[in-house]
């Protein structure tokens, strides 16, 4: 089975691969669009709690916080 989750080194649950390549690619979907979702909702956030550092400061505090 040559799905994009094993391309990405992803053990695939036994129920999800029983249901074939293409239920396998749709939850691959899903998922990445629930993580590139999920990244865009944290740089709003960080970028929220940014405004109240000084302008000067943030991008030492970005770095600080691994953004």
């Amino acid at each position: 089975m040559s799905s994009r989750f094993q391309r990405r080194a992803v053990e695939v649950p036994e129920g999800i691969a029983a249901l074939g390549d293409d239920a396998v690619d749709t939850v691959h979907t899903l998922v990445h669009e629930a993580e590139r979702s999920q990244a865009q909702e944290l740089r709003g956030a960080l970028d929220r709690t940014l405004s109240i550092v000084p302008r000067p400061l943030r991008g030492a505090v970005k770095k600080v916080v691994g953004a």
